[in-house]
């Protein structure tokens, strides 16, 4: 079954609450791990300019950094909504972000209320990685994902798509003309990027 099948069902049937299904929406629109929508302060919203500010300590050395993404519209209204009723976390109970056992055992809980097969918030980031990337070159989904080598996202993504060679008939409809994006010929093999 399709994940948005999945969420229309939570939703529809009333097996998610407000809560629940905001978690859900925001780890689909975010891209973001659990552990960044759990501590997501309110602070972090820039609602006017369309940004929220994500912290994780994924990085060597488990130093918080801090990775800027633009918010979709869908993303916008479901934290605004929730910051304006919030004290500090996007996300809490009692004026403290919810608890990493709650994030663990929400989708779990609603699976099993909706009688279809388990599957975790990472699972909603690959899930969407994966459409992002039969619609956008790497380095997007790259920046998306906010990881620091294409190298992780091309790991990350090798077993969620299926590649095909078709592509290649593309260089048949190609003219002389590179599109401005992509660096000539001559620039290249000098090194004068």
């Amino acid at each position: 079954m399709e994940l948005f099948i999945i969420l229309k069902l939570f939703r529809n049937n009333s097996i998610a609450d407000d809560l629940d299904y905001d978690l859900i929406q925001t780890a689909y629109f975010a891209l973001a791990r659990a552990g960044e929508i759990r501590h997501l302060l309110i602070s972090d919203c820039d609602f006017e300019n369309n940004i929220i500010t994500l912290w994780t300590s994924k990085r060597r050395g488990g130093a918080l950094e801090s990775d800027k993404i633009e918010m979709t519209d869908t993303l916008n209204g479901i934290l605004k909504k929730r910051a304006a009723t919030a004290a500090k976390y996007v996300f809490e109970k009692d004026g403290q972000p919810i608890s990493k056992r709650y994030m663990d055992k929400v989708l779990p809980r609603l699976c099993e209320k909706a009688g279809v097969n388990v599957f975790t918030f990472h699972s909603i980031r690959h899930h969407v990685a994966a459409i992002l990337a039969t619609k956008l070159p790497l380095i997007e989904v790259q920046k998306i994902l906010r990881h620091k080598r294409a190298t992780t996202t091309d790991t990350y993504l090798r077993s969620l798509v299926n590649v095909t060679t078709k592509g290649i008939k593309i260089l048949d409809d190609l003219s002389v003309d590179l599109p401005e994006n992509v660096v000539s010929f001559d620039k290249a093999v000098n090194g004068k990027m």
